[in-house]
């Protein structure tokens, strides 16, 4: 009787992720999101800092930043940052090698902000980082 229990409610935990399976979907999600398996990490202040230091005109303050693995990129990390320029609140995107101020070099813009704020180049072996970049939307994602 135990084992009959066991099973049942072992068929009925694992019956809903049945749906999961199959070919149904077009894959477009994974290649920009993967927010189910994505995992935030922190940014230090210094590191935030070693961004906002790229500004090309004015001074960046780093308001909040998160990061997480880039997906598509070994060694590497998306780091999204709330940034204030003296205008306003906004967020960019960045490639960092690490989280901490000593690791974090070499540093991409991988957004359009990151971009026109910051002087970091934005190709990597001769590739323009862009907004689909595998992982922006989860870094930003993780921003509260």
């Amino acid at each position: 009787m135990k084992r009959k229990a066991i099973a049942i409610i072992t068929v009925l935990l694992l019956a809903p992720l049945s749906a999961c399976g199959g070919s149904a979907g077009t894959g477009a999600e994974s290649a920009t999101s993967s927010s189910a398996t994505a995992k935030c990490l922190d940014v230090d202040a210094d590191a935030q800092q070693a961004i906002a230091d790229g500004a090309t005109y004015g001074t960046l303050t780093p308001v909040e930043a998160k990061a997480v693995k880039a997906p598509a990129r070994s060694d590497a990390y998306l780091v999204a940052m709330k940034f204030n320029d003296g205008n306003g609140e906004m967020t960019g995107v960045w490639m960092t090698s690490g989280l901490t101020a000593t690791d974090v070099g070499p540093l991409l813009s991988v957004d359009g902000a990151a971009h026109q704020f910051t002087n970091w180049p934005n190709t990597i072996n001769g590739e323009t980082l862009n907004i689909e970049e595998p992982g922006v939307a989860d870094a930003k994602a993780c921003l509260s």
